[in-house]
């Protein structure tokens, strides 16, 4: 019984790098569509907010990764927008 609770602890835990690039990647698309778009834009990304389901995609995640470099906005959404799997 306490192996199965270690398991679901660890299975909960996702991948501890990937995670992390989704969590700044998803502060930065916040403060970004809000700058651009406006506070209501930035509630709505905020309220759809999935850090998990990016950490557990190896291409969401490579994605984040190419595209945090960008320091403005438009620079990155634009990176965000274009972005091609096989780059």
């Amino acid at each position: 019984m306490k192996w199965i609770v270690v398991l679901g602890l660890c299975l909960g835990c996702g991948n501890k790098p990937a995670r992390e690039v989704c969590e700044r990647a998803a502060d930065h698309f916040e403060r970004c569509v809000g700058e651009v778009f406006g506070t209501d834009m930035k509630q709505l990304a905020r309220d759809h907010r999935e850090v998990s389901s990016c950490a557990n995609d190896a291409e969401t995640v490579k994605m984040y990764e190419k595209c945090e470099a960008q320091k403005s906005c438009a620079q990155y959404l634009d990176c965000l927008d274009g972005f091609k799997p096989t780059e």
